[in-house]
Protein backbone atom coordinates (compact mmCIF):
# COMPACT_ATOMS: atom_id res chain seq x y z
CA UNK A 1 0.00 0.00 0.00
CA UNK A 2 0.70 3.35 -0.85
CA UNK A 3 -0.23 6.78 0.58
CA UNK A 4 -0.13 10.05 -1.53
CA UNK A 5 -1.89 13.30 -2.17
CA UNK A 6 -5.12 13.58 -3.82
CA UNK A 7 -4.92 14.68 -6.98
CA UNK A 8 -8.12 15.74 -8.99
CA UNK A 9 -8.63 12.59 -11.46
CA UNK A 10 -9.21 11.04 -7.85
CA UNK A 11 -12.49 12.53 -8.15
CA UNK A 12 -14.37 9.32 -9.83
CA UNK A 13 -12.47 6.54 -7.44
CA UNK A 14 -13.22 8.67 -4.32
CA UNK A 15 -16.77 9.25 -5.08
CA UNK A 16 -17.14 5.02 -5.60
CA UNK A 17 -15.90 4.89 -2.32
CA UNK A 18 -17.24 7.47 -0.59
CA UNK A 19 -20.84 6.51 -1.71
CA UNK A 20 -21.37 3.39 -0.31
CA UNK A 21 -20.33 4.59 2.77
CA UNK A 22 -22.47 7.69 3.00
CA UNK A 23 -25.94 4.98 1.58
CA UNK A 24 -25.15 2.28 4.62
CA UNK A 25 -26.10 4.85 6.72
CA UNK A 26 -25.31 5.87 10.25
CA UNK A 27 -21.19 6.05 9.77
CA UNK A 28 -20.88 9.83 8.66
CA UNK A 29 -22.67 12.87 9.32
CA UNK A 30 -23.14 13.22 5.41
CA UNK A 31 -26.38 11.93 4.06
CA UNK A 32 -26.35 12.73 0.70
CA UNK A 33 -24.22 10.77 -2.46
CA UNK A 34 -21.43 13.15 -4.17
CA UNK A 35 -20.61 13.16 -8.09
CA UNK A 36 -17.17 13.36 -9.27
CA UNK A 37 -17.66 17.35 -10.13
CA UNK A 38 -18.68 17.60 -6.39
CA UNK A 39 -15.64 15.99 -5.32
CA UNK A 40 -13.25 17.69 -7.89
CA UNK A 41 -14.59 20.94 -6.70
CA UNK A 42 -13.90 19.70 -3.16
CA UNK A 43 -9.79 19.21 -4.16
CA UNK A 44 -9.93 22.42 -6.18
CA UNK A 45 -10.96 24.51 -3.38
CA UNK A 46 -8.77 23.29 -0.63
CA UNK A 47 -7.77 26.08 1.67
CA UNK A 48 -3.90 26.28 2.46
CA UNK A 49 -2.86 24.68 4.79
CA UNK A 50 -5.03 21.45 4.11
CA UNK A 51 -3.84 17.92 3.75
CA UNK A 52 -6.06 15.27 1.69
CA UNK A 53 -4.67 11.61 1.10
CA UNK A 54 -5.29 8.70 -0.29
CA UNK A 55 -4.19 4.97 0.63
CA UNK A 56 -3.93 2.92 -2.94
CA UNK A 57 -3.63 -1.08 -3.40
CA UNK A 58 -2.81 -2.39 -6.40
CA UNK A 59 -3.86 0.73 -8.18
CA UNK A 60 -6.97 1.05 -6.21
CA UNK A 61 -8.09 4.02 -4.00
CA UNK A 62 -8.85 2.07 -0.39
CA UNK A 63 -8.91 4.80 1.83
CA UNK A 64 -9.02 8.19 2.01
CA UNK A 65 -8.16 10.82 4.91
CA UNK A 66 -8.25 15.00 5.12
CA UNK A 67 -7.41 17.72 7.66
CA UNK A 68 -9.10 21.00 7.36
CA UNK A 69 -7.51 24.19 8.85
CA UNK A 70 -9.49 25.59 12.04
CA UNK A 71 -8.11 28.26 13.58
CA UNK A 72 -5.51 28.50 16.55
CA UNK A 73 -3.86 25.80 15.03
CA UNK A 74 -6.39 22.73 15.07
CA UNK A 75 -7.45 20.34 12.16
CA UNK A 76 -10.50 18.79 11.27
CA UNK A 77 -9.86 15.52 10.29
CA UNK A 78 -12.01 12.75 8.65
CA UNK A 79 -11.06 9.21 7.54
CA UNK A 80 -13.12 7.01 5.47
CA UNK A 81 -12.30 3.51 4.28
CA UNK A 82 -13.71 1.24 1.58
CA UNK A 83 -16.20 -0.67 3.39
CA UNK A 84 -14.93 -4.20 2.53
CA UNK A 85 -11.09 -3.34 3.56
CA UNK A 86 -12.36 -2.16 7.12
CA UNK A 87 -9.46 -3.98 10.04
CA UNK A 88 -6.82 -4.05 7.42
CA UNK A 89 -4.67 -1.41 8.74
CA UNK A 90 -5.51 1.40 5.99
CA UNK A 91 -6.79 3.96 8.14
CA UNK A 92 -3.69 3.65 10.65
CA UNK A 93 -1.55 3.88 7.28
CA UNK A 94 -3.70 6.73 6.48
CA UNK A 95 -3.08 8.63 10.40
CA UNK A 96 0.82 7.89 10.68
CA UNK A 97 1.25 10.06 7.31
CA UNK A 98 -1.43 12.42 7.90
CA UNK A 99 0.33 13.21 11.41
CA UNK A 100 3.60 13.88 9.87
CA UNK A 101 2.20 16.42 7.44
CA UNK A 102 0.79 17.96 10.20
CA UNK A 103 3.21 18.20 12.48
CA UNK A 104 5.53 19.88 9.31
CA UNK A 105 2.40 21.90 8.45
CA UNK A 106 2.43 23.07 12.39
CA UNK A 107 -1.19 21.88 13.69
CA UNK A 108 -1.26 21.60 17.18
CA UNK A 109 -4.03 19.53 17.43
CA UNK A 110 -6.79 17.38 15.25
CA UNK A 111 -9.85 16.86 15.72
CA UNK A 112 -12.20 14.78 14.40
CA UNK A 113 -16.20 15.07 14.91
CA UNK A 114 -17.61 11.19 14.91
CA UNK A 115 -20.84 9.84 15.67
CA UNK A 116 -21.89 8.84 18.92
CA UNK A 117 -23.77 5.83 17.22
CA UNK A 118 -20.58 4.43 15.65
CA UNK A 119 -18.86 2.55 17.42
CA UNK A 120 -16.33 1.75 15.08
CA UNK A 121 -15.31 4.95 14.39
CA UNK A 122 -14.69 5.93 17.79
CA UNK A 123 -12.72 2.45 18.22
CA UNK A 124 -10.46 3.48 15.57
CA UNK A 125 -10.11 7.31 16.20
CA UNK A 126 -8.99 6.15 20.20
CA UNK A 127 -7.23 3.21 18.75
CA UNK A 128 -4.62 6.32 17.36
CA UNK A 129 -4.93 8.24 19.86
CA UNK A 130 -7.47 10.59 20.12
CA UNK A 131 -9.25 11.36 23.20
CA UNK A 132 -12.65 11.79 24.03
CA UNK A 133 -12.76 16.07 24.47
CA UNK A 134 -16.87 16.25 24.65
CA UNK A 135 -20.08 14.36 23.95
CA UNK A 136 -22.70 16.59 22.60
CA UNK A 137 -26.19 15.81 23.94
CA UNK A 138 -28.05 12.11 23.82
CA UNK A 139 -29.63 12.82 20.57
CA UNK A 140 -29.91 10.91 17.67
CA UNK A 141 -26.85 11.35 15.41
CA UNK A 142 -25.54 13.35 17.84
CA UNK A 143 -21.26 13.58 17.52
CA UNK A 144 -18.31 13.04 19.63
CA UNK A 145 -15.38 15.05 19.76
CA UNK A 146 -11.90 13.74 20.07
CA UNK A 147 -8.67 15.72 20.04
CA UNK A 148 -5.13 14.41 19.20
CA UNK A 149 -2.83 16.89 20.53
CA UNK A 150 0.46 17.22 17.68
CA UNK A 151 3.35 18.54 18.34
CA UNK A 152 6.44 18.14 17.39
CA UNK A 153 8.33 16.48 20.00
CA UNK A 154 5.41 14.61 21.52
CA UNK A 155 6.00 10.98 22.13
CA UNK A 156 2.30 9.71 20.31
CA UNK A 157 3.20 6.15 18.90
CA UNK A 158 0.59 4.88 16.62
CA UNK A 159 0.37 1.40 16.98
CA UNK A 160 1.27 -0.90 14.03
CA UNK A 161 -1.71 -1.99 11.72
Amino acid sequence: MIVRRVARGDAEAIVALLNPIIRAGGLTAMDQSFTADEQRAFIDGLPPGAIYLAAVEAGTIVGIQDVLPLPDGTGAISTFVRLDRHGRGIGRTLTRATLARARQQGYRRLVALVRADNPTALAFYQAVGFRVAEIEPAVPGREVRLVFPVTAGDSHALPRP
